[in-house]
């Protein structure tokens, strides 16, 4: 029988054999593709040949059809929508469903004009069905990455590379409908959320993702203008993760006492740090990530900036605050506007081997190749670096600081200037004391600093007096009861900042 009364949507159909077919259209909140729920959708339905009429209008829609008997389905549209299966084939196309089985049907507009839909696990196939509803163009990059995430045997790896491919575009996609996030998740795992400063961080069910393939959960999301914090929140072991579809990232506040985690960030205004996720190290043969802090003053101009690269760049970042000393600094106008460029260790495990030299197992002069051959030229590719040598300086802390001298005399052609904080000169029997003393000063300009009595003082004290009687150019800074620990570190960093400036020239 006919029915168009809006306010009935279950529409059970008798077919001529008596199988009961019931079908349901259910307006959907904010989904992937879809717009906000629209109006209850009005349906007709007559029994002649198990014909079952929907009208369905702009929006977003779920029909879910159930029989309760073994049933071939053939859905069919009008000449205004078409019907997708999910394996990507143009034609609609009959499908089986078994006895107590239920399909459900879900119309999102996608970029590109054509739809698809979250599978229910009863069903043989799930079809989709175009909507009039008009979504903002994506790009054409997005819709091709998205048919590959709905193509691939390992739907939650192409989903992450399907965020990659966002992050590189330049970040979430915003459009009138919201911000779209993604994540990747298992079937049948709790749906992740979206938790932020516009939330509270707290659960909300508007900022859940909806699932759109086996492995993939989507959804736009209205945010409010302006900068936001956020992560994506997994139920599952109550895990907060850093979203990778956004290249856009800040310290979250929390100092665990070793390396810590990050928030994106929506809308970054001012001083920002851009996140280059696991970048590749062909000299060490692993990959890390590193965070590119651009000052303030780097979207105010076109000018290029000297470059100042950090090692143990996780820990200087959260232990250290050390990009919030450099706006510090740069804002009262006491030292210029510097990148800075984080560099993190893929693992804690391997920092005794990265950043020593002259002993058995020492993979430092890898590490310094991987700066001076392959980080370096990618950061002056992606961002306004001065192309100077002396525009460019290595600092650390401890081993880093011993590094940091190392990665001066083996590439003095790329690095003109490098800065140690209480730096283990004492490695290998002060092995690269004497090592400057036979090279020279190799037109490097130094820095070092250490506190006293203790915090590797009388290596530093060492250090210094050889690079006063070689001539060197350098500056030199003594914190009396100073402590090896980062709150003295971030409290030195400003005067580091200060005699880069001097040394770039700027």
């Amino acid at each position: 029988p006919a029915n168009n009364d809006p306010a009935n949507n279950d529409l059970p159909i008798e077919l001529p054999d008596g199988v009961q077919v019931s079908v349901e259209v259910v307006p959907l909140e904010w989904g992937l593709f879809g717009g906000p729920a629209g109006d209850t959708v009005a349906a007709a339905a007559t029994n002649r040949a198990g014909l079952a009429e929907l009208q369905i209008g702009p929006g977003a829609h779920a029909l879910r059809v159930t029989v309760d008997s073994d049933v071939v389905i053939d859905v069919s549209t009008t000449t205004a929508d078409r019907l997708v299966p999910l394996s990507g084939d143009i034609a609609a196309q009959p499908f089986f469903m078994p006895a107590g089985a239920t399909v459900t049907i879900e119309t999102r507009q996608v970029p590109g004009g054509w739809s698809v839909s979250a599978r229910d696990e009863t069903a043989e196939r799930v079809v989709a069905i175009d909507s009039t509803d008009s979504a903002s163009d994506a790009g054409a990059w997005f819709h091709e990455r998205f048919e590959a995430v709905l193509s691939a045997s390992d739907a939650q790896y192409a989903t992450a590379e399907l965020m990659g491919a966002v992050r590189d575009h330049g970040g979430p996609i915003v459009t009138e409908r919201g911000v779209l996030f993604l994540a990747p998740a298992p079937d049948g795992a709790p749906a992740p959320q979206i938790r932020g400063t516009w939330n509270d961080f707290a659960a909300d069910p508007n900022a859940e993702l909806h699932r759109v393939t086996p492995g993939m959960w989507a959804r736009f999301i209205e945010v409010p203008p302006g900068p936001q914090q956020y992560k994506i929140h997994y139920p599952d072991g109550d895990a907060w993760v850093t979203d990778f579809s956004n290249r856009h990232i800040t310290w979250d506040g929390f100092d665990p006492g070793t390396v810590g985690a990050f928030n994106s960030v929506l809308a970054p205004q001012g001083a920002r740090t851009v996140w280059l996720p696991q970048v590749d190290s062909p000299q060490l043969s692993n990959q890390r990530d590193v965070y590119v802090h651009l000052p303030a003053s780097y979207d105010a101009t076109s000018d290029d900036f000297a470059a100042l690269y950090i090692h143990d760049g996780n820990e200087s970042i959260v232990r250290s605050q050390m990009h919030l000393v450099a706006d510090q600094m740069a804002a009262s106008g006491a030292a210029q506007g510097t990148i800075l460029v984080f560099v993190a260790l893929p693992s804690q495990n391997v920092r005794l081997t990265e950043y020593t030299m002259g002993t058995a197992g020492s993979r430092g002069d890898d590490y310094i190749e991987f700066l001076a051959a392959t980080l370096v030229p990618l950061t002056d590719q992606l961002f306004r670096t001065r192309p100077d040598r002396r525009a460019r300086g290595l600092f650390g802390a401890s081993l880093g600081g011993l590094i940091s001298y190392w990665g001066a005399m083996q590439r003095p052609d790329v690095f003109g200037y490098t800065a140690g904080m209480s730096a283990s000169f004492f490695w290998g029997d002060n092995f690269l004391i004497d090592e400057i003393r036979a090279r020279g000063c190799q037109n490097v300009v130094y820095y070092l600093d250490s506190g006293s009595p203790d915090d590797n003082f009388e290596v530093t004290h060492v250090m210094r007096e050889t690079l006063a009687e070689l001539g060197c150019n350098f500056d030199y800074t003594l914190e009396p009861n100073g402590r090896h620990d980062w709150s003295f570190w971030r409290g030195r960093f400003g005067g580091v900042l200060v005699d880069f400036t001097d040394a770039s020239g700027g």
